[in-house]
């Protein structure tokens, strides 16, 4: 099946399911987003890394909805027949969390602009959940990302009427991916110009090695 219209079912089951969920009136949270990547943010072709995705609601309110969304970032799997490069992907723990995707169809000959989606539980104040993602490294080349999700209670990035965030500096958290490793680059040898003090000494001292053996020749 073609990946975006994979993406779109996904998204419409969600909606179904979902539900219509009632607008709060004049409340309060201050959701956090904090992230913890395993083994390193370096990530070599090939392997995987692993990124927590904590979300806590510091209250005073309940967030009846939460919602985390990642920065965008571009479908170049090798089957499409693009670079490849690397994919985010859901991992089957830890639950409830719930995850999918939301894309913009892109220009003519271009990738595939996507976003993960995460779906924690209803927070209470004081409450926190944390899902996993999986980061799929597939790339040769020199490539630096920075991955970020951000939070709000609300659906596809709007936030629910009557709710409001006391901080919305902790809103946010972002991690520096690399992936790939280029090697170094060869070592060159030193080149001295002729006009150096020491080229010019060289030649001196070459000139009168010459003059040395002519003379002891001559002999």
């Amino acid at each position: 099946m073609n990946r975006a219209i994979w993406i779109r079912l996904c998204m419409v089951v969600f909606a179904l399911g979902h539900g219509v969920v009632n607008a709060q009136a004049n409340v309060v949270v201050d959701l956090e987003v904090r992230l913890q990547i395993s083994p390193d943010t370096y990530v070599p072709p090939g392997t995987v890394a692993y990124v927590d995705v904590e979300i806590i609601n510091h209250g005073p309110g309940t967030a009846m909805g939460p919602e985390v969304n990642s920065s965008f970032f571009y479908d170049w799997l090798p089957a499409l027949g693009r670079e490849a490069g690397f994919w985010i992907r859901w991992t089957p723990s830890p639950a409830p969390c719930a995850m999918y995707y939301i894309h913009f169809d892109p220009f003519p000959g271009n990738p595939v602009p996507l976003a993960a989606q995460l779906y924690p539980p209803s927070l209470a104040a004081g409450q926190s959940v944390t899902c996993r993602v999986a980061i799929d490294s597939m790339t040769l080349m020199e490539h630096r990302y920075t991955l970020s999700f951000a939070a709000l209670d609300g659906y596809y990035y709007s936030w629910r009427p009557g709710v409001t965030d006391s901080n919305l500096a902790n809103n946010r958290a972002e991690l520096e991916l690399r992936f790939s490793n280029l090697p170094e680059p060869l070592a060159q040898p030193e080149v001295i110009p002729a006009t150096s003090p020491i080229a010019m000494a060289g030649f001196i001292l070459l000139l009168a090695a010459s003059a040395g053996v002519m003379f002891w020749w001559r002999r």
